[in-house]
């Protein structure tokens, strides 16, 4: 999932849900206004967390890569031995 894919996807949100998407909004800008500090520290953490779970997908594509890559090259081992 790339950066352009999660801006359509809220993009999309927002069309859909417009009311939802506004009072999302809205509660996280009071939440900063009236206690920035942990506003903060919770929007630190979700971004921290946000940020792993990125990680480990671009890390599971690249393992499923690898994964395809050895078993192309197993099956043209055998071919060659057969």
């Amino acid at each position: 999932m790339t950066l352009d894919n999660i801006v359509i996807t809220c993009q999309n949100f927002y069309y859909t849900n417009t009311y939802l998407a506004l009072a999302i909004v809205a509660g996280l800008a009071l939440f900063v206004y009236f206690k920035p500090k942990a506003a903060l520290k919770t929007l630190g953490a979700v971004l921290i967390f946000l940020l792993i779970i990125y990680f480990f997908s671009f890390l599971g594509k690249s393992s499923s890569i690898g994964m395809g890559n050895k078993k192309h090259m197993i099956n043209h081992t055998l071919d060659k031995i057969e």
